[in-house]
């Protein structure tokens, strides 16, 4: 599967490779192998509407590019649904959030604590919020 947001108007060049992303993935045996591991997924906001429609949540985006046949946990991290046990997910994916590290949200401290809680015990991928929350958290300067 590929998906191209080119023309969408905020991400021109943006080209989304699925297909090889998993082949990719792949290369690392048993790591990724869908019946090992639940992968969760740590959503920290929601996608611009005009996008949501087209492309679903950052959850499904996520699911679309590691493919379905995997096991996933989504939790509501705004709503302040955050893992109880670190370790319930063998890998984390952070997405984006519309919200800044150093805004003065009460859902970001507690979150900042669960990713020093779960580092080194489960994988950790950030993408954009998700990996400026992974600096910051680990002693990491954000600008």
């Amino acid at each position: 599967m590929s998906a191209s947001l080119q023309g969408q108007g905020w991400a021109p060049d943006l080209h989304l490779d699925t297909q090889g992303f998993q082949t990719r993935l792949s290369a690392w045996p048993g790591m990724w192998d869908a019946a090992a591991m639940t992968i969760g997924i740590l959503e920290t906001g929601q996608p611009p509407v005009a996008l949501r429609a087209q492309w679903g949540t950052y959850g499904d985006m996520i699911r679309t590019m590691l493919g379905r046949d995997r096991e996933y946990r989504s939790y509501d991290v705004q709503a302040g649904e955050l893992p109880a046990d670190p370790t319930a997910c063998l890998a984390y994916v952070i997405t984006g959030s519309p919200a800044g590290v150093h805004d003065d949200l009460p859902w970001i401290p507690p979150f900042l604590d669960f990713l020093r809680r779960v580092r080194g015990r489960a994988k950790l991928v950030g993408i954009c919020f998700g990996h400026q929350a992974m600096a910051q958290a680990f002693g990491g300067e954000v600008a």
